[in-house]
């Protein structure tokens, strides 16, 4: 069928494709799509040279990064103060690298269907699950995309990545398409294994089997999500609560250190009042998001007014802050400061328990990658991408603040979108912990980036069976059950202070 396609319909299919996958992005209710927004893509591969393969892929994959991330020209302009055309050719370079991950997924499955059709028979429904989950899996990106993302209201499709992480959703949406896509071709009614100069048959092993094997895999992973989102909603019902007071101040992002709040000081901000009112009304715990300078590490007075502020009101708080440590490097006579973004937690007795040093920045956002080992890099970026970058320094080791029997373990923004390293993160026991992100989206303005980084989070609680509580300077912030289920969601764009009561699991006496 596919053989007659000209090759102008093989691109508007591929383009096709690319609109279909970004739009659950943008509109989450529209999940059911990714389930076979593939299907035109791999019409439009089928029976191409490898070099057409990459081609089609590559304009799949940028039409998908264009409508997906459209943000990013926001975030130039917001947050470098670049102009429009500038911050549309960094984009359009941003978004040609993130294309390179459909164009990998077309040539590879093509690459393997021709060696397997010569040495090894490989049905389909194995081939573009493995390809689609290993690619997203190992590409670099700077924004993380998965298709797993799409599914955040999909509670059922959610549960079974507790033991995958997300790839193994991505590799179920895959085999959905792909079977739909082999129904639609007609391709049920023969064999669709690879052969050498073997005759097909009608046989079960050949034809039925794959089909049958591959429905009773994704039936399971649903009945299996179904069922368990019910027990989790019947477990968390007998577990204990803590009373978390969010502060979300929706101020404007910025990287300079702004005026000061009149009536306001360093020792006594905006947010702190507020800390104080929801004290009151019952608050445990209080999150202050990634926002303004606080001055706390480096000016011991606020330290000071903190302590006494918390103290007098019995509640704790986690925020964040920027932190530099001042060493002498040897060798050298001047003293150097390596600037960090921190987060901190204060006891309700005013002290300071621990802070935790952000591990993952941003690429070339936060720092140059491997700068540290290639210092050219650095002096190559800066020269290139001048303000571009900042200078942050990594942190060494994950955080666990302890506070009774709760056990926060704090994350700053980017971390938030990677799975692997969030479950690093997690002590392994992990009664009476609770994840909670830290984040400033303010950089993005109002697109849907603070939205799709909310997704991400429903994915970490499902994968880490943990509650997950989510604070953005601009909203919205949330609160997510273990089986994903989001208990408290705010307004975004809109200041506010918030109680919510995050259930958790308290450790057995």
């Amino acid at each position: 069928m596919t053989a007659l396609l000209a090759g102008w319909q093989r691109l508007f299919l591929a383009l096709l494709s690319g609109v279909l996958v970004a739009i659950p992005f943008l509109y989450p209710a529209h999940y059911w799509i990714t389930w076979v927004a593939f299907v035109p893509l791999l019409l439009a591969i089928e029976q191409v040279s490898l070099r057409a393969s990459y081609g089609l892929g590559l304009a799949s994959g940028l039409i998908f990064s264009m409508i997906a991330g459209y943000w990013i020209t926001d975030f130039l302009v917001i947050a470098k103060g670049y102009g429009m055309a500038p911050s549309l050719l960094l984009g359009g370079v941003l978004w040609l690298f993130s294309a390179q991950i459909t164009a990998l997924i077309a040539v590879a499955l093509n690459g393997l269907r021709r060696w397997s059709k010569r040495y090894l028979s490989v049905h389909d429904f194995v081939l573009f699950p493995l390809v689609v989950a290993t690619t997203y899996g190992v590409m670099p990106m700077l924004f993380p995309f998965h298709p797993a993302d799409t599914q955040s209201r999909f509670l059922s499709a959610l549960q079974a990545i507790e033991f995958t992480r997300l790839y193994g959703l991505d590799a179920l949406i895959a085999l959905v398409n792909i079977m739909v896509y082999r129904g639609l071709s007609g391709q049920f009614r023969r064999s669709s294994i690879a052969s050498t100069n073997r005759p097909t048959s009608l046989s079960i092993r050949t034809v039925w089997m794959p089909w049958g094997l591959s429905s009773f895999i994704v039936v399971s992973w649903f009945v299996y999500g179904a069922v368990v989102t019910r027990a989790w909603d019947e477990q968390l019902a007998s577990w204990a609560t803590v009373t978390v007071g969010i502060v979300q101040p929706n101020e404007a992002p910025s990287l300079a250190r702004p005026a000061l709040f009149p009536g306001y000081s360093l020792a006594y901000p905006p947010e702190m009042a507020m800390t104080e009112r929801l004290a009151q009304a019952g608050a445990e715990l209080v999150v202050w998001l990634e926002t303004r300078y606080k001055g706390y590490f480096d000016r011991p007075h606020v330290q000071h007014a903190y302590a006494a502020r918390l103290a007098e009101a019995g509640v704790a708080l986690l925020f964040q802050d920027a932190e530099q440590v001042a060493h002498r490097k040897p060798g050298q006579a001047n003293r150097h400061s390596d600037q960090y973004n921190s987060a901190v937690m204060v006891q309700n007795d005013g002290q300071a328990l621990a802070h935790y040093r952000k591990m993952k920045t941003m690429p070339f956002g936060e720092s140059v990658p491997l700068a540290e080992t290639f210092p050219i890099l650095k002096s190559a970026t800066n020269s290139v991408l001048a303000g571009f970058t900042t200078s942050l320094q990594r942190g060494t080791e994950h955080a666990a603040f302890n506070l009774g029997a709760l056990t926060v373990i704090p994350l700053i923004c980017y971390e938030t979108l990677f799975p692997g390293f969030v479950q690093a993160a997690v002590p392994p026991q992990t009664q009476g912990t609770v994840l909670i992100g830290l984040s400033s989206n303010g950089w993005f303005g109002d697109t849907v980036q603070p939205y799709q980084h909310v997704n991400a989070s429903i994915l970490r609680a499902v994968e880490n069976r943990l509650p997950f509580v989510h604070v953005m300077n601009n909203g919205p912030s949330v609160v997510v059950l273990p089986n994903g289920r989001v208990v408290f969601q705010s307004q975004f764009r809109e200041a506010g202070g918030y109680l919510v009561d995050v259930p958790y699991l308290a450790p057995s006496s």
